[in-house]
């Protein structure tokens, strides 16, 4: 049988946003404002979240929209045994 609205795409009326990760560049702090260049060449900003280390890996999610807000960061709970 065939599926219902197989090969449809469905535009959604809200832009999805993107799951980029980058790594929080050294001689940054939390709260200070950093950008990088998204995936379609757009200059993203974004406010380091509290809690973040230069080169831990950060997960954003990045509307996909070039008018959209500043993205909201994730910080991503991972622990690094030292040793």
């Amino acid at each position: 049988g065939r599926r219902p609205g197989g090969g449809l795409a469905v535009l959604p009326t809200d832009p999805m946003p993107v799951h980029v990760s980058l790594v929080v560049p050294q001689g940054t702090t939390a709260g200070q404002q950093i950008s990088f260049v998204h995936t379609d060449g757009r200059n993203v900003s974004l406010i380091l979240p509290a809690g973040v280390v230069p080169g831990q890996m950060l997960h954003v999610n990045v509307p996909d929209d070039a008018a959209a807000p500043t993205p909201q960061a994730q910080q991503q709970q991972q622990q690094q045994a030292a040793g």
